[in-house]
């Protein structure tokens, strides 16, 4: 798919523009994001504050053209790109606390386009070199900068293993580093399952995929219990006997590996599930 190169800087937050050569345009970034590109516009969805100002981003997606706005490009991903040169490298510096852009031009004279990494492997020396750097704003900026390479790792970890999944790239990666910082991916390759769990608009069949992909136990009972809850909320019954949650675990775990009683087990110990006895019948509910 194309992609389209763009600088975003905002203002007061949310507010701000985009600028392509040196035609700046009205701007409001939120967790729907409307960039003027040139003559279109670009639109996509990202967690609120997820655009930084001043960064460059790359925007993957589609060209259509819209009846009334005209040329739109909808953008199915995006991802900050890595500064280089100079300026970038400078702009990067300010991002960290305590840093204004003539100490971050002090810093990128000493060290180039490695200074951010010699802030994070030797904050204390780079303080020895550079004139108005104290330690204590050379540590903050090395913690913040370690941090946002483990957030940069992450998404790339992220990108590679969602690759082929059907989900909401852009959120799912924002949703999942906010949650799980830079183990996400790790998390989610010990169980996909939690993508669904915590992440707005990820469903069973998304993270299915996902399990699968990763070539996991399909009898794995924490497929099983999400199976049953899955189905149960398909149906759309409140309350599902178990001979009719061993009907409905079936139709995605084989008969001879089916473990109702267990699924169900872990489903309420997980709190997706309740359970009650009614008429020498245990009745099996969505959690509320």
């Amino acid at each position: 798919t194309p992609g389209c190169r763009t600088e975003v800087s905002l203002r007061d937050g949310n507010q701000g523009y985009v600028s392509r050569g040196a035609r700046p345009a009205r701007q409001l970034v939120h967790s729907n994001v409307s960039l003027q590109c040139g003559p279109a516009v670009i639109k996509a969805s990202s967690e609120p504050q997820s655009l930084i100002s001043g960064a460059t981003y790359t925007f993957s997606g589609q060209w259509n053209q819209h009846p009334v706005f005209g040329r739109q490009f909808n953008a199915s991903d995006f991802w900050r790109d890595k500064p280089h040169g100079r300026a970038g490298i400078v702009w990067l510096l300010t991002t960290a606390q305590g840093i204004g852009t003539t100490l971050a031009e002090r810093i990128h004279d000493q060290f180039g386009d490695q200074a951010v990494e010699n802030l994070i492997e030797n904050p204390e020396a780079v303080t020895n070199v550079v004139l108005g750097l104290s330690r204590s704003v050379a540590t903050i900026a090395s913690e913040h900068f370690r941090n946002d390479a483990s957030v940069s790792h992450a998404e790339v970890e992220l990108r590679d293993l969602l690759d082929g999944i059907r989900v909401p790239k852009r959120k799912v990666i924002d949703g999942a580093i906010k949650l799980w910082g830079g183990q996400a991916a790790e998390v989610l390759r010990q169980d996909p399952f939690l993508m669904a769990d915590h992440i707005t608009g990820v469903g069973f069949n998304s993270a299915d995929q996902l399990w699968h992909k990763l070539k996991y136990d399909p009898a794995d009972i924490r497929r099983q219990w999400r199976c049953v809850v899955h189905e149960i909320h398909r149906e759309g019954s409140v309350w599902t006997s178990t001979a009719q949650v061993e009907g409905l675990l079936r139709r995605q775990i084989t008969s001879t590996t089916a473990k109702p009683a267990k699924a169900i087990e872990a489903g309420v110990a997980a709190e997706k599930l309740v359970t009650t006895v009614h008429a020498n019948t245990t009745w099996v509910a969505l959690s509320s």
